[in-house]
């Protein structure tokens, strides 16, 4: 048998006529992207709808990332910007004066 490709609409579904059943493998990936996958072994009996959710992954900046790699990213980042202010902090936070103090000053 040879592979059927189609486009999903706005909706995420995606309409295969004339498939007779029996043993189908479905993979849904996005356009370009053959390493973002997700596939089911079906045994069809008859036309049916098929449901396929590609729940591992986000779409960020109109770019696939696997939900685990964004959870590592977030991780990342915020351990980043918790070591900076414990170290701002530590060696004395922001000092701020003010106006008046910089005048006596001079």
């Amino acid at each position: 048998m040879n592979p059927l490709s189609a486009t999903t609409q706005t909706d995420g579904t995606v309409t295969f006529n004339n498939i007779i059943g029996g043993n189908t493998e479905v993979t849904a990936y996005p356009t370009g992207n053959q390493n973002a996958y997700v596939a089911a072994n079906l045994n069809l009996d008859s036309a049916t709808p098929i449901t396929i959710t590609m729940a591992k992954y986000v779409a960020l900046g109109g770019t696939l990332i696997e939900v685990s790699t964004l959870a590592t990213i977030l991780v990342i980042v915020i351990a980043i910007l918790l070591i900076v202010s414990i170290e701002v902090f530590r060696r004395g936070g922001f000092k701020l004066r003010r106006k008046t103090q910089s005048k006596m000053a001079n």
